[in-house]
């Protein structure tokens, strides 16, 4: 709670008998700039007291005595708005921005420490996401979720807790009994060591094409699961060596997207514990045979059986994930166990959740199912599923193409849709008038890795600026624009202002007179990046990486609207030295918001 909020809500407590915390907690914006900076809503109070919300807001109003801080309270119908004093308002927020600089920003990766928070202090979160099987390559489909978890393990870390990113590789099942099977029917040692993710693909493809003439290779690959699941050395020394070029495959792709883990468990992982589990569901009186079957009856709750062991002792995915959250709670005693799994396994997760409630285990409390909806419009003619890395490879060409095709001096767009030329003769990176300068260009050398991470901005963008829960679309026009709405747009916003920077000639400081900052487009950047902590607080709260990037659109909105009339280059040295600062602490939230969503932010494009 900065200075401002506090003297407001300390007062409106004192006025309306309510907690400080709470008062704070109701505060908002005004629609509009000229109505104030802070809202306080009366219908709930009103409600209370039996009063008319309009009256009550225009008593609180009459009540409310300015401070050095608040400035003027009005009633607007039945809220009441306050004014702050703009330049102690924007020397607080800049200087807490520039005092933040050299830390940590939600990623380890170099940026200021501005947004951190504590809501996590000596908290642990497990993120599971991802999750692929092994012995296929990660898809078009595989995407969404990386991005979503990536982007919450972000969000969780800056607001303060130790978080422990986990992959849960799907690497057990029969499918691994026909890979075996086909790998000793048809496998080449030169094809597996070229690509032996697509090898084993085409292997495993071949078999279900072939078992439709030769109903037997269902039995053979039977056996070798069998043998594999008794720990035969043949059978399990050709598992492991498909896992580990799974894994290698795995790893180069993450590492392009900038993606990391700290845990790789698989299922196979818990083979052993999954007796153990058994029992304790035993004991506690929840396993029964159903049918041969050992389940664990859910009608109460209305939901399916769970089905732990089938009629011929065989384990499954639901016996593993039981064992598996109680080893995530063994190790690290977390606050929240996050799966990031789509929409459609919202009952497996029900399921599971209460199976471990009537186990009496208090954690399963902590563990949460962020859903995630579909992306429309991937995919090829034929309906067949395009493959991450050769996704990425088109992003990139395409990324570079339209970096080649750069429009003429001039026509760099401003204001998403708006037309892009200015209206000032004085444009903040010294353009002549009417001309709007494009953001410095890398050079040749640079330009493939520039266009690779222009072209994964655009992806990963896509994935993370709607509400999670709900599916996307996806059109490649939209994805590459530069013109507002999407993740390229974000990156040209940040490269421009860093060249902008570089080249005005003045020299960063902290101590500026903010009096001098008089415009009404200063004050709503300062008030925008001043929410930044809170939004981050509220995207950990929610588990929702989309009210970052609605955050980070609406920055980059207020920033190409003040290209106008924030000049920095030849004004007056005061009053360069104070919008300096505020373009500089723009930058800032604006790279530190990018880097929570898995982004990196580029000096050039």
């Amino acid at each position: 709670m900065n200075r401002f909020v506090h003297d407001l809500a300390t007062q409106l407590a004192e006025l309306t008998g309510t907690p400080v915390a709470e008062v704070a907690s109701l505060l908002s914006e005004p629609p509009e700039l000229e109505m104030g900076d802070y809202a306080y809503p009366c219908f709930s109070l009103a409600k209370a007291r039996r009063e008319n919300p309009a009256r009550l807001a225009g008593t609180l109003a009459e009540r409310f005595r300015p401070t050095d801080l608040i400035t003027r309270a009005q009633a607007v119908g039945p809220y009441v708005n306050f004014f702050v004093d703009r330049p102690g308002f924007a020397a607080e927020t800049l200087s807490h921005i520039h005092r933040s600089g050299g830390g940590e920003a939600g990623t380890r990766q170099a940026g200021t420490a501005f947004g951190r928070s504590e809501v996590g202090a000596g908290k642990t979160a497990v993120i599971e996401f991802s999750s692929p099987n092994i012995c296929k390559p990660l898809h078009v489909g595989h995407l969404r979720g990386t991005a979503i978890g990536n982007a919450i393990a972000n969000i969780l870390e800056l607001a303060g807790y130790r978080v422990v990113r986990l992959n849960y590789l799907g690497d057990w099942g029969t499918q691994f009994g026909q890979v075996i099977a086909a790998w000793l029917l048809w496998g080449e040692e030169e094809a597996l060591a070229k690509n032996p993710i697509h090898h084993l693909v085409d292997l495993y493809q071949r078999f279900h094409r072939e078992v439709e003439k030769k109903p037997e290779l269902v039995e053979e690959a039977r056996q070798w699961f069998r043998r594999l699941e008794e720990g035969d050395p043949e059978a399990c020394g050709h598992w492991r060596r498909f896992r580990e070029l799974s894994l290698r495959e795995l790893v180069a792709l993450y590492d392009r997207l900038g993606v990391h883990f700290d845990e790789i468990w698989g299922e196979s992982d818990f083979n052993e514990a999954m007796a153990a589990s058994i029992d304790r569901l035993k004991r506690a009186g929840l396993a029964r045979e159903s049918d041969g079957a050992l389940i664990v009856d859910l009608s109460a709750d209305g939901m399916p059986p769970v089905l732990l062991l089938k009629s011929d002792g065989a384990t499954l995915y639901h016996t593993r994930e039981i064992a598996a959250a109680e080893r995530r709670w063994e190790r690290f005693h977390f606050a929240a166990n996050v799966y990031v799994v789509g929409a459609p396994q919202k009952l497996h997760f029900r399921q599971l959740f209460r199976v471990l409630e009537l186990m009496g285990y208090g954690w399963a409390r902590s563990c949460v199912h962020v859903e995630f909806g579909h992306v429309h419009g991937l995919s090829t003619r034929r309906g067949n599923i395009i493959f991450l890395r050769e996704l990425l490879d088109e992003a990139k060409a395409r990324a570079l193409q339209k970096m080649q095709a750069t429009p003429p001096r001039g026509s760099w767009p401003l204001q998403g849709d708006q037309p892009a030329v200015a209206s000032n003769p004085r444009e903040p990176g010294g353009s002549t008038p009417g001309e709007v300068e494009p953001p410095q260009q890398p050079d040749s050398h640079e330009q493939e890795s520039v266009a690779d991470q222009v072209g994964i901005s655009a992806l990963l963008f896509n994935d993370l600026a709607g509400a999670r829960a709900k599916d996307a679309s996806f059109d490649w026009d939209r994805v590459l624009s530069f013109e507002g709405g999407s993740g390229v747009y974000l990156q040209y916003a940040h490269a421009r202002i860093a060249g902008i920077l570089r080249k005005c000639g003045v020299e960063l400081t902290g101590e500026v007179d903010t009096a001098l900052l008089r415009e009404p487009i200063a004050h709503q950047m300062v008030r925008h990046v001043e929410r930044f902590p809170h939004v981050v607080a509220e995207a950990a709260r929610l588990y929702e990486p989309s009210l970052i990037s609605q955050y980070l659109l609406e920055l980059a909105r207020l920033l190409s609207a003040s290209y106008n009339e924030l000049r920095v280059k030849d004004e007056e040295r005061r009053l360069a030295e104070a919008r300096l600062l505020l373009l500089w602490s723009v930058k800032e939230v604006l790279a530190n918001g990018l880097r929570l969503l898995g982004l990196s932010p580029l000096e050039k494009m």
